[in-house]
């Protein structure tokens, strides 16, 4: 591709980084990627086990049919095809009874095939579906002025939300989107999901990718680097941001290298932010993660991964238990995630679970899956291994969005991007995609 504009340096090879680096790339500017590790991918990332010999992500990530600068960006790099998507919402959910319970929207699109799920879900009886659509109504139309709470648990109690209503719809959707508990959800950003979730067909969809974050994200933005172009520059930090008058004049490297541009990204890590103090105006330390924690389970054989995913749906979830879903990872391998695990407390120790040894975590995973499943056999399991990722995401409460700093800088040619910025959403893939986005469309409007 002839390059046609100018030639922006993004600091930060996290998935906001990535993104601005591709969409930059394709509207036709030079582009120069700086990471400090070795690696791509910042926080979505993969990792290969000597020991089990095996590919690990750091942890499970849902997609939704509203993620569409995430789609857009798949479908630049070649991974459209690594995704399962239903036509519609649809999870099979197990208790500690061993029921299971089906919330299936597939079908019929949109809000209509909610309100069908809605009432086959036999946790929900008439009343909990009525108090349930009083909230998305609300959230998609602005018309309550419980809107105006400031946590998401306040909203839920000052709309006379019913005890399984909160239990059995609310809680798992928000901690699948939010990674945290009711009060430390902004009721601003939660609103903002749920009128986006109903704002298009397709966008109730759930997504759940078939392979490592390594090669949907990571390989294959090295492959489109390689054959665009775009230079990468892996394990080598940017330290510090140059300014003469209302602009940025260079960015300079832990080596003491000067790099010029015509525009610049910083799309470092929340926790990063303070170090570039002089242009954020702003201190990530403020911003509070939320943790979580992933089990890998190995079996002997698959019988059990037969019994849990049924249907080929490669997901399912769990009420009533400490873990909240489990994904098939192939016939003998299956993955258990706890979100949000800095405010759960341990049933055995009653510690904090983020700070429980690895072994009380692995017990109160068996114990909720023999709780939930007619046929889990603890003898075909041969191995697990947990992984804790502490700074997972951030807490996106009414604290953190007075501290999200806007994509634009207050220098004519500086931007900022990160799941931390305030796109309007929580912190997801598709928060950190999109901001990479928003930043290549300033920079575009600007023609540096």
């Amino acid at each position: 591709m002839i390059k046609k504009n100018g030639k922006v340096i993004i600091a930060g090879g996290g998935l906001a980084g990535i993104s601005a680096s591709v969409f930059l790339n394709e509207m036709g500017y030079e582009v120069e990627l700086y990471e400090s590790t070795p690696k791509l991918g910042g926080r979505t990332f993969s990792y290969f086990d000597k020991i089990t010999n095996r590919v690990y992500d750091n942890g499970k990530h849902i997609f939704a049919g509203w993620y569409k600068e995430t789609l857009k960006l798949l479908e630049l790099l070649g991974t459209k095809d690594k995704i399962f998507m239903n036509d519609n919402l649809y999870v099979k959910f197990y208790d500690e009874n061993k029921e299971n319970y089906e919330l299936d929207c597939r079908g019929i699109p949109g809000s209509a095939g909610l309100i069908k799920a809605f009432f086959k879900y036999k946790k929900l009886d008439i009343n909990d579906i009525f108090s349930i659509l009083k909230v998305i109504y609300a959230c998609r139309y602005r018309t309550n002025k419980f809107l105006e709470s400031d946590n998401l648990k306040e909203l839920l109690e000052n709309t006379n939300q019913t005890n399984n209503a909160i239990e059995y719809f609310w809680k798992p959707l928000s901690v699948s989107i939010f990674n945290t508990t009711t009060e430390n959800i902004n009721t601003k950003i939660f609103s903002k999901v749920i009128e986006e979730a109903f704002n298009d067909k397709g966008n109730l969809n759930l997504i759940i990718p078939m392979d490592s974050l390594h090669n949907i994200f990571i390989e294959s933005a090295q492959k489109y680097f390689r054959e665009k172009s775009v230079k990468l520059h892996l394990s080598d930090r940017i330290v510090s941001v140059q300014t003469s008058g209302n602009k940025v004049s260079y960015l300079q490297d832990i080596n003491g290298n000067k790099i010029e541009g015509d525009a610049y990204i910083l799309a470092v890590p929340f926790w990063k932010a303070n170090e570039f103090t002089n242009v954020f105006g702003f201190n990530g330390k403020y911003l509070k993660p939320s943790s979580i924690i992933t089990i890998h389970i190995f079996t002997s054989g698959d019988e059990i991964i037969r019994e849990i995913f049924k249907d080929e749906q490669p997901m399912v979830g769990f009420l009533d238990t400490t873990i909240d879903w489990a994904f098939r990872e192939s016939d003998n391998h299956f993955s258990v995630v706890i979100s949000g695990t800095d405010n759960i407390k341990s049933p055995i120790s009653g510690k904090i679970l983020a700070e429980c040894t690895k072994e009380e975590i692995f017990g109160i995973c068996i114990s909720d899956l023999i709780k939930t499943l007619k046929e889990f056999s603890f003898p075909l399991i041969e191995n697990y291994k947990i992984i804790k990722e502490k700074r997972a995401t951030f807490i996106a409460d009414t604290s953190s969005d007075k501290l999200r700093p806007g994509n634009k800088s207050k220098f004519d040619n500086l931007y900022f991007a990160g799941d931390w910025t305030d796109t309007g959403f929580p912190s997801t893939i598709e928060s950190a995609v999109r901001s990479g986005r928003i930043c290549s469309k300033l920079i575009d409007e600007r023609k540096y």
